[in-house]
């Protein structure tokens, strides 16, 4: 709406209206946001109907953190998908092939995340008679072994920090859930 036109000249210079286009961006950034706070709302909520219809005490109460950290984790590993998604198209979107280069579709990775797992499609090209193909997405996103940055670095840290695989491999268990 044009408030100038609505208030003629004594409004001049105070109001300044919104180009649709604009208007548009705006309401999807804002509706990424509000869909991300709505998911995690619904999980918390899923999660507080059941602690409260179940009988306190014992596993209930000793799991409640991580009933909540996973009611937290689902919508945010759903968002942190969606962006590596928008992030490896626009990558795709952008890649110009060295000659000889054919694109031979797209390829799926699962990735797992420090929020929980995901699925990456990425575009695959290979130069027929030469090395193996590339992921033009895979070297700026860089996954590690089917791993966020985030989540490979929290590997190594733990890795190094404990006195044996198996303890470490215990502690990581902890950290993100399988979605």
């Amino acid at each position: 709406m044009n408030v100038r036109s609505s208030c003629g000249r004594a409004c001049r210079g105070n109001f300044r209206t919104i180009p649709p286009a604009t208007q548009s961006r705006r309401q999807k950034r804002t509706s990424d946001g509000e869909n991300f706070d709505l998911a995690r709302q619904e999980e918390v909520h899923k999660l507080i109907a059941a602690f409260r219809s179940a009988q306190p005490g014992g596993t209930l109460v000793a799991d409640l953190d991580k009933l909540l950290r996973t009611a937290i984790f689902k919508p945010a590993a759903e968002l942190v998908g969606q962006l590596l998604q928008e992030a490896a198209d626009k990558i795709d979107a952008a890649y110009q092939p060295k000659p000889g280069e054919v694109r031979k579709g797209r390829q799926t990775l699962q990735i797992q995340g420090v929020f929980g797992r995901s699925t990456l499609r990425r575009a695959y090209y290979h130069h027929p008679g030469k090395k193996p193909g590339h992921h033009p997405a895979d070297e700026i996103l860089g996954p590690e072994g089917g791993h966020t940055p985030a989540l490979a670095r929290l590997i190594c840290l733990e890795g190094s920090d404990e006195s044996s695989y198996q303890k470490a491999a215990l502690h990581l268990q902890e950290v993100p859930p399988a979605l």
